[in-house]
């Protein structure tokens, strides 16, 4: 099967359950991390601009799936970690 039937399985799945493939995606990869994530290592793991992954966040801010909170060490950057909701999507 070539990536762009693979990739047109997994976005149909993703539209049945309301979700994008980027949002799934990026569920999956912060719950996967030992602790919360940069924006920055999120937009560099999906391969999007900090533009668009900032709009990915704001999203996932929406639909109660992550908190962002102020990072500590860096008070110019923020720290991403999924809520319960999250967990369960």
């Amino acid at each position: 099967m070539q990536a762009h039937q693979v990739s047109g399985q997994l976005n149909t799945v993703c539209a049945k359950t309301g979700m994008s493939l980027a949002l799934a995606w990026a569920l999956q990869f912060i719950s996967g991390s030992a602790g919360p994530v940069t924006p920055s290592e999120l937009a560099e793991e999906l391969g999007r601009s900090p533009a668009a992954t900032s709009s990915l966040i704001r999203r996932l801010l929406t639909d109660e799936s992550v908190l962002v909170d102020v990072d500590p060490n860096d008070r110019r950057s923020f720290l991403i970690t999924l809520t319960e909701h999250g967990l369960s999507e």
